[in-house]
């Protein structure tokens, strides 16, 4: 080996001799990055390359590593949170619908458009009602109402029943309804007892 002092920039290089340039093992500078033809100081920055050698390249891989599996973690932990989450709103909504439909009000509903030639003169026979109905019920003791929206279908076609009821004793009974006809007109129901249908 031999030292070379570059006269303009002052530069020591090291110049190994006695080897051809296809033996020659290059070695890459930790600190910029430049190969070079073995050696322990860089050529280019000057940097001591045999100190370098002793610290532990990446420091931070450990920690990259343990961060990714908390990260990958985390994102498991956040899915699961989320569909957790969703089943108990989607169950306790599906328990709404499901008391909604089992009570006698919404059953009194049906019953009466099941009965009413207005409304079977719209959608014909073999009625089939939704499986998610939308309304509200509100009882208190011996009083209450209800009010439904009720999409039908049958032979003929199909329609959408607004029912309101109201509650006596332990009866539910329908007030009034309003379907749409084959043409889009909204038309009013009301019960025969109450006096005929207008």
């Amino acid at each position: 080996m031999l030292d070379i002092v570059c006269r303009e920039c002052g530069t020591r290089n090291r110049l190994v001799t006695g080897t051809t340039s296809h033996s020659v093992s290059m070695v890459k500078c930790p600190y910029c990055g430049y190969r070079q033809p073995g050696g322990e100081i860089c050529i280019k920055c000057g940097a001591d390359m045999a100190m370098a050698r002793t610290i532990v390249t990446h420091p931070k891989e450990p920690e990259k590593v343990e961060r990714g599996v908390l990260s990958r973690r985390y994102k498991i932990l956040t899915i699961t949170a989320v569909f957790m989450i969703l089943m108990i709103f989607l169950g306790s909504l599906a328990g709404v619908f499901f008391m909604m439909r089992s009570s006698d009000a919404y059953k009194a509903s049906e019953e009466f458009i099941r009965n009413n030639k207005e409304i079977k003169n719209v959608v014909g026979d073999n009625l089939k009602f939704g499986l998610i109905p939308r309304g509200s019920i509100r009882s208190l003791g011996e009083k209450g109402a209800a009010e439904f929206k009720v999409r039908v279908k049958g032979t003929r076609g199909k329609t959408t029943v607004r029912v309101f009821l109201k509650k006596k004793g332990d009866t539910w009974y329908v007030a009034t309804a309003i379907y749409e006809d084959n043409y889009g007109v909204r038309r009013r129901v009301v019960p025969e007892k109450q006096g005929g249908s207008s």
